[in-house]
This record gives structure tokens, C-alpha cells and sequence, in this order.
């Protein structure tokens, strides 16, 4: 397996006050499962996940173009440093 930290990937993120829609269009667009959530001010927010939109848009499909992402997305992150053992 290849060391993860090597790897050039881009970092995608979406503003806490888009729609979950926009989200998942990204995320389908980019083929990705997840985006950074960033405040306001540009600052880390949360997660939102490919998995926290199946939940929302399964209990009300209506409001996925007006619910904001930080309506539903995670906002306590755990993260741990690059090597970190499991």
C-alpha cells in the first residue's frame, strides 16, 4: 500500500451556508465522498459526507434544495497527525 501523505490530491471544500444539493452535485462531479466545510470567514467547519445527504434526503427528499450543509454535516472532528498509528 502507498503511503497516503505522498499522494497529490486536491482538498475540495463548499461554504457552510450552500444547499446539501450543491454538496452532492460537487461530490458527484469530482467522484469524491466527502467535502470540507468552511465558515464565513473561510475557516474549517466540519464534514459533510455522501452518507450524511443519503440519511437527510431519506427522511425529507423535499428539502434538499434549501437545507443548508451546515444544517447536517459533522461538526466535531476527531483528527490525528499524518503517521499516527492505528
Amino acid at each position: 500500500m502507498g503511503n497516503s501523505a505522498s499522494r497529490k490530491t486536491k482538498v475540495l471544500a463548499i461554504e457552510q451556508h450552500e444547499t446539501i444539493k450543491q454538496a452532492a452535485s460537487i461530490m458527484l462531479a469530482e467522484n469524491i465522498g466527502g467535502l470540507i466545510v468552511n465558515d464565513d470567514d473561510g475557516n474549517f467547519a466540519g464534514l459533510i459526507t455522501e452518507r450524511d445527504i443519503a440519511h437527510h434526503v431519506a427522511a425529507s427528499p423535499e428539502s434538499a434544495a434549501t437545507t443548508s450543509v451546515a444544517q447536517i454535516m459533522v461538526h466535531e472532528v476527531i483528527s490525528c497527525a499524518p503517521g499516527t498509528p492505528a
